[in-house]
């Protein structure tokens, strides 16, 4: 009987050592295999994020856009351009006030995008109206209270309080740099101030800085205690002497030097044109320096409306070799962003062709027209993941 016992003992022993070398070796496997869930749950802290509100009006208007939002971004970027100012006294913000609710929530960060903007973005009857300098400043402050007093003082974490200031892609020479000129920006109607930066030399594009811009920040602030950000494009690889990134360091350092409270800063970082999604030409050394170059004055940097879109691709069929191009260019972007220590990207979007006034053929985006996750999804979740 002693005999059968020991026996018993040694073969039930033998099964234990089997069962525990088996759940070592699985769970080796599982922490090496297993897939990672998604974006938001490889970012961790790092706030990745997207623009809802491209073609989806309000959270119910695309359950599988918003099922995507909810599980692979940790934040959300959504929209209130001045167009929704409809007259002097009324604004529609039902579908902006439903996505930050939405986004606290679901407990993602709350980005917003654009407070003040030049005509572009306007409405027509302000664009096109009569206004004298007081009823101009008692209407920029108007608006601004309204959206941002539309939500609750902690809903928003950062807002965008004045989006592309300073002129666009089509100037060149001593034009780069410059402000939109007045018939372009009916802001521009406050009057102008000296600058402040206290720049000297090439370093000094600007003699004088549009009003608006430090009394949108002063606005805002009186209402918000959320971080404020000012944006603009068209520098994000641009050399050390590049006249729109010296004008936008130096309207940087004139709010600053005004006291104005100035927390962030967003680089929009649309990368268009590349013909065939190939990032190998630009000049990732002064990606780097750019973002350092801000991130040096105390200001957390932002990619804030990301997107990679092939120029003409209307005329061209997205093959796989695009694909995997593509692919490539995202994972290299997020890559020299994270280690250029930027503070959250921002997607311009969710899936390709929801919003049909930017890029609606480009294929720009992580997923296609289909809510289907592409090779470009993967490259941010490598990129991630690396890093």
């Amino acid at each position: 009987m002693l005999l059968i016992l020991k026996d018993i003992i040694h073969f039930m022993s033998k099964i234990y050592v089997s069962f525990s070398l088996l759940f070592l070796l699985s769970l080796s496997y599982a922490q090496t295999q297993s897939p990672i869930s998604s974006l938001a749950v490889i970012a961790g802290n790092f706030t990745v994020g997207v623009r809802p509100d491209g073609g989806n009006l309000n959270p119910n208007s695309n359950p599988q856009s918003l099922n995507i939002i909810k599980a692979e971004f940790n934040a959300i970027q959504p929209t209130s351009y001045p167009g929704r100012w409809v007259s002097k006294n009324k604004h529609h913000l039902d579908d902006f006030i439903a996505w930050v609710h939405w986004g606290k929530e679901n407990k993602k960060v709350v980005m917003m995008h654009q407070l003040v903007s030049w005509n572009h973005y306007g409405p027509k009857w302000l664009i096109e109206g009569s206004w004298s300098k007081e009823e101009l400043d008692a209407m920029l402050e108007f608006h601004i209270k309204k959206i941002v007093t539309s939500v609750g003082k902690k809903d928003v974490d950062v807002w965008n309080v004045v989006n592309e200031s300073l002129r666009g892609w089509e100037d060149k020479g001593i034009e780069a740099g410059k402000f939109r000129v007045d018939s372009a920006c009916v802001w521009n109607q406050l009057g102008w101030e000296s600058d402040a930066s206290g720049l000297t030399g090439a370093a000094k594009i600007n003699d004088s800085i549009p009003i608006y811009i430090r009394k949108s920040f002063e606005y805002a602030k009186k209402y918000s205690p959320s971080i404020l950000e000012l944006r603009d494009y068209m520098f994000e690889f641009a050399a050390q002497n590049d006249r729109k990134l010296l004008a936008f360091y130096q309207l940087v350092k004139h709010l600053q030097n005004k006291g104005v409270s100035l927390g962030a800063v967003g680089f929009q970082c649309h990368i268009n044109g590349t013909k065939s999604f190939d990032l190998s030409n630009k000049n990732w050394n002064n990606f780097h320096r750019n973002i350092q170059l801000f991130k040096s004055l105390g200001l957390k940097v932002y990619l804030t409306e990301v997107d990679i879109a092939a120029e003409k691709f209307k005329e061209m069929p997205f093959t796989e070799e695009l694909a995997l191009k593509q692919k490539a260019a995202y994972k290299l972007l997020v890559e020299k962003a994270v280690l250029a220590k930027v503070d959250g990207i921002f997607f311009w979007g969710v899936a390709d062709g929801i919003d049909k006034g930017w890029f609606p053929f480009h294929k720009p985006l992580l997923f296609d027209e289909q809510y289907q996750k592409k090779p470009s999804y993967e490259g941010v979740l490598e990129a991630l993941h690396k890093n």
